[in-house]
């Protein structure tokens, strides 16, 4: 069929028209071959523009449109719609940025218009080896997997499970749900209790029929693409029937076996049958098998005599399933930097050097000292230094600021001084990193409250040593001064201090499940290990691969506001993207492989961001799975066969384009 191109040449108000010879330009495009009209106008953006390009397009029953205008980032949308209506392919449709490009960075008239006659010629030459693409749809399912059951993955779950039009799954893989938040006894800068707070958010989320918890759980592997995600479980074995138990803990009284509790930090033992922490959800006992009699070789049966509900299930195994959804959530969190790794610190080393999640289990009414604030010996501190950034800001270690380390840190020194108005507390820091409402009000308080503030010369200028003999001990505290705490400050002056407790507040880093994860699914990280987001001001909550959204500290350090902000904002943009009865439109423009060309040396799969490619064993050749890629051509520029290509950005579009603008 004889091409039939029609040009639709913007005036753009004076943006163009006013900077450049237009009756040359018309000319000069009337005579390119294949162009049967070019028309002018002042503005193809308003209503009166678009209908008219529509009608001219049935009209004179135009087989390709190039619109020379402004940039196709701004109304590239728009003219693709236009030929649709209009009943043309968009993907027959070339725009010439004739005033980004051209006349807004060119001086002089004659200049403006012979780049104008260059870039429309390219355009003649491209737009006639364009292909017509189809759009497509597929069918979906709205079920959304939540990985992580902290207070990102709780809010998530309650929040989709409210609107009741679709199945939730969280996935946690602790015996029940919470995260570290369950751990902590008040939380800043309002001093909230902690559990007060969480309990109702708990209560709310097992009120939900279409919220399904799987707790003791970890994903061991996830296919799919957004719309259709398998999502392969493997849940271990609890040897007690969530059904059938109510946690009355009748079993813990006769259990004569015992487990360093994690959950405490490994501060005290707990039986070995046990809850996590009163309230949980599933409120449901488990065995640690390791610590367990019965699975260590003896007839040990005093749980199951001692239930009054029959809930224990010796014979339990852990199970595999799979669960499908559309959409999944990332919240698993993060976790303190072993701050052992920093010897100068004295962790692990010296007694009473705690980091602030040791700290909070210590003051926590159902923690390993009943919430009372005592030193190893059962006496209460008279003195105790805070030291921020433990391990952080440097590059040995931690080379950033997690953000919250300095509130954390503010945070004990507050409860300290309330438990023990009395004591002497000293926060040694490096800078106070504060954001967020109210939180430097919550700094200022506490200086009033008797809190001494020394500001280090850097993170590294800090050492935590045994008492010795230098230091005098005070015969009059009962508990004795037997730690030294050793500082440059920031003027360049050492000084030691005395102290009976040290809290230290170390940096985050991405939990282990969040490694898994983002190993799993090939997830960018940032420098930091955290997971990288699709774009730091826009679009926070998505990751680069589409279905899978981020939420929490699974993405960087923040404070529980932050992360709930972002678990509802995920949930918005599932909501957005994935409605009941609704399909869900594919990416066009995607890339192919010529299995003809194709020798099968993997390289397009290793660089692939969106786990787009998979490689057929039986015929040793890539292919691609349509829906999953998003065209972004990685694999193209890397083929070294020449086998993939690039939709609508194929060799023979681009160079036509280029021979037109170099004729």
């Amino acid at each position: 069929m004889q091409n039939n191109i029609g040009i639709f040449m913007c005036g753009c108000g004076t943006n163009i028209k006013d900077m450049v010879n237009m009756d040359e330009i018309t000319a000069y495009a009337k005579s390119r071959p294949g162009v049967g009209l070019i028309l002018v106008n002042d503005f193809y953006c308003n209503i009166d523009g678009k209908n008219l390009i529509k009608e001219t397009i049935r009209k004179e029953k135009l087989t390709h449109v190039i619109v020379v205008g402004c940039s196709p980032k701004t109304h590239l949308a728009t003219f693709e719609k236009c030929c649709e209506e209009g009943g043309l392919n968009a993907y027959y449709l070339q725009m010439v940025n004739a005033r980004e490009q051209v006349t807004w960075v060119t001086e002089g008239k004659q200049n403006s218009t012979e780049k104008i006659k260059s870039l429309i010629n390219g355009a003649v030459n491209r737009v006639v080896v364009q292909e017509a693409l189809e759009k497509k749809q597929i069918d979906c399912n709205t079920d959304v997997v939540i990985i992580g059951g902290g207070i990102a993955g709780i809010e998530a779950a309650i929040l989709i499970g409210q609107a009741g039009d679709r199945n939730v799954y969280i996935i946690e893989k602790e015996p029940s749900l919470g995260g570290n938040i369950v751990k902590y006894d008040e939380v800043f800068p309002n001093m909230e209790c902690a559990p007060c707070m969480v309990a109702p958010r708990l209560s709310e989320l097992s009120s939900l029929e279409k919220v399904k918890v799987i707790t003791s759980a970890e994903v061991q592997d996830i296919v799919g693409y957004f719309g259709n995600y398998s999502i392969k479980v493997k849940q271990n074995a609890k040897y007690v029937d969530e059904q059938k138990c109510i946690g009355c803990q009748a079993c813990f009284e006769v259990c004569p076996a015992t487990y360093s509790s994690k959950f405490d930090e490994n501060m005290r033992d707990k039986k070995a049958i046990d809850i996590l922490f009163p309230g949980s959800v599933p409120n449901c006992a488990f065995i640690v098998k390791e610590k367990c009699l019965r699975f260590n070789g003896q007839d040990c049966t005093l749980c199951k005599d001692s239930c009054p509900f029959d809930a224990l299930k010796y014979d339990d195994t852990d199970k595999e399933t799979v669960v499908n959804a559309g959409a999944i959530i990332v919240a698993t969190g993060s976790e303190l930097y072993d701050i052992a790794k920093a010897p100068q610190y004295g962790y692990k080393r010296i007694d009473n050097v705690y980091t602030t999640l040791e700290f909070e289990r210590i003051i926590a009414q159902t923690g390993p000292t009943d919430g009372q604030l005592v030193l190893k010996s059962g006496d209460a501190p008279k003195s105790v230094a805070v030291i921020h950034c433990a391990g952080s800001k440097n590059k040995d270690h931690l080379p950033y600021c997690s953000g919250i380390c300095c509130l954390n840190a503010l945070k004990a020194s507050k409860i300290i001084k309330h438990r023990i108005p009395d004591v002497k507390v000293t926060e040694l820091y490096v800078d106070l990193t504060l954001p967020g409402k109210q939180h430097h009000d919550f700094y200022e308080g506490i200086k009033h409250e008797g809190v001494d503030f020394v500001q280090l010369k850097n993170s590294a200028a800090v050492s935590i040593d045994q008492e010795n003999a230098n230091i005098p001990i005070d015969p009059n505290d009962p508990a004795g001064i037997k730690i030294k705490v050793t500082y440059t400050d920031i003027h360049g002056k050492t000084d030691t201090i005395s102290v009976d407790m040290v809290v230290l507040s170390p940096g985050l880093v991405p939990a282990q499940s969040t490694r898994n994860i983002q190993e799993m699914l090939k997830l960018p990280i940032d420098k930091n290990g955290f997971l990288s987001e699709d774009n730091m001001k826009l679009n926070e909550v998505s990751s680069t691969i589409e279905g899978i959204f981020i939420a929490g500290t699974a993405q960087y350090p923040k404070d529980i506001s932050a992360t709930v902000n972002q678990a509802l904002a995920s949930c918005g943009k599932v909501f957005s993207k994935l409605v009941p009865g609704k399909k869900l439109d594919v990416e066009v423009m995607v890339s192919q492989i010529d299995q003809d060309l194709c020798a099968g040396c993997k390289v397009c799969i290793a660089l692939c961001p969106y786990k787009a490619i998979n490689f057929n064993e039986d015929t040793k050749k890539s292919e691609l799975i349509d829906v999953l890629c998003q065209g972004c051509g990685t694999c193209v520029a890397a083929c070294p066969s020449g086998a993939a290509k690039s939709l609508h950005f194929t060799d023979k579009q681009i160079f036509e384009e280029i021979k037109g603008v170099l004729a």
